[in-house]
This record gives C-alpha cells, structure tokens and sequence, in this order.
C-alpha cells in the first residue's frame, strides 16, 4: 500500500489494520447469486402450495431443490474463499505499509534528532559532535578494511 509524502516536518502516520480488504466485483456478484439463490429456495419450499399459482410436480420441486441447494452450498464455499483471500490481501498490505512507516519513522526521527541538536546546541559544540562522528565513522570503515584484509 503506498503511503503519501507528507514530507519528513511531520510524524508519520501509523497505519491502521482492518479486518478484510475492501470487497472486489466478484464477490459483490457472489453474494447477489447468493441472496437470489436463498429466495430461490425459499420459494420452492415455502409457496409450492399457494393457492393461485401452478403446483410443481414432485420430481421438479426435489429436484429444483437439489440444484438449488447445489448452487447455494457452491456459493457459500466461494463467498467464504473471497473472504479469506480478502484478509489475506489486507494482512500483506499492512506489513508493507508497517514496513513503510518504520522508514520514514526512522528518517524523521532522524531529522528531528538533527533539527534539536541544529536548534539547542552552540555552533562549536555541534561542529565537535559532526567531527565526532566523522572520526568514528572513519574508524568504522578502517576496522571493516583490516577485517576484509584477513
């Protein structure tokens, strides 16, 4: 998931798990055939016997209802594999975008850390502690020669 630039002025925001992602076509198409599949079977259970309207042979009503019921388990088993898919997806976008956060965290804790140290410490002090750490560095990249050396 990509996470706006706000620039490195302002923390961050953490990012916030949801449950699912948000549904796709499919599954908003799924879960239609599913309402219309469970009105289909209510149908044919239910007002069979409704005055006014063609009775069913019996054989048409078991076997609407097998192919109903078919269709409806179908269904629900799809229905219940987007779901899991969807929270899948979402679990994987919020370790992408938690991974995210905690680079530009550590960058604009970074800048601030160098914004303070600008702002509250005297001008020689600062230049000190720049030297400081150049000289550590240096020392750093002499220890990793020697070793690679031997």
């Amino acid at each position: 998931m990509f996470m706006p630039r706000r620039g490195f002025a302002e923390e961050p925001v953490r990012p916030k798990m949801s449950r699912r992602d948000s549904a796709e076509i499919y599954e908003i198409i799924c879960i239609f055939m599913w309402f219309v599949l469970a009105v289909g079977m209510f149908h044919v259970i239910f007002f069979n016997s409704v005055p006014g309207l063609p009775e069913l042979q019996e054989k048409y009503r078991t076997d609407g209802l097998i192919f109903i019921g078919l269709l409806f388990a179908l269904d629900t088993i799809a229905i219940l594999r987007f779901d899991f898919l969807a929270k899948n997806r979402e679990k994987i976008n919020f370790e992408q975008s938690m991974k995210d956060y905690r680079s530009l965290r550590d960058i604009w804790l970074e800048n601030k850390k160098n914004l303070m140290q600008k702002e509250y410490l005297p001008a020689e002090d600062s230049e000190a502690i720049q030297n400081d750490s150049e000289g550590e560095v240096s020392q750093k990249n002499e220890l990793e020669e020697t070793s690679s050396e031997e």
